[in-house]
């Protein structure tokens, strides 16, 4: 027979290890993409992201859902080293201005709007492409990619995993406070 202090402290271990993780980027992501694209800078969280502070379930940014589309995963980072060979090789590109995303990384732009994101200093170009006011270039023929891109939502997160803890967690209380009386 277990003593009340036993079952409360499984019960907050199931709530605990149940609980969702912490929101932020997977931190590995941006050194990785460094790495793979032997990139002299490290790309900021944003490319994906809409904050610095990046979060699970957080993307928003066109080449971050290019991404998603095409197998990455958080935390893989074997899933973003096939993502970004996919992207290259299909020459996504995310922002309609006729530079795909891989070699927009390489030339040290943000594949959503062409803008400097190496730290260089240099002005950024006028032309947003399918992001500015303007439209893009009108090289999208392909549906699947830049300005016509029809992204899927991602799915909702699994919220009943906390809830079952929860109850546990409940449940441990009550059953220790019923054996104490009795």
């Amino acid at each position: 027979m277990r003593s009340p202090l036993a079952l409360i402290s499984i019960s907050l271990a199931l709530l605990v290890a149940s609980a969702p993780g912490v929101a932020s980027a997977t931190a590995t992501f941006p050194g990785a993409i460094q790495s793979d694209l032997s990139l002299a800078y490290t790309p900021p969280c944003t490319i994906c992201h809409q904050t610095s502070g990046g979060g699970k379930g957080t993307v928003s940014q066109p080449f971050g859902k290019a991404m998603q589309q095409n197998g990455l995963v958080s935390g893989d980072t074997t899933a973003l080293q096939g993502a970004l060979s996919a992207l290259e090789a299909s020459k996504t590109d995310s922002d309609c201005d006729a530079v795909g995303d891989v070699q927009q990384l390489k030339d040290g732009r943000d594949p959503n709007n062409g803008e400097f994101i190496d730290g260089s200093g240099k002005p950024n170009p006028a032309d947003g492409g399918c992001m500015g006011a303007g439209g893009g270039d009108g090289s999208s023929d392909d549906p699947r990619y830049g300005c016509g891109a029809q992204l899927a939502a991602a799915p909702l997160p699994d919220t009943s995993l906390p809830l079952v803890a929860t109850a546990a967690t409940i449940l441990g209380l009550a059953l220790s406070r019923r054996r104490r009386r009795g």
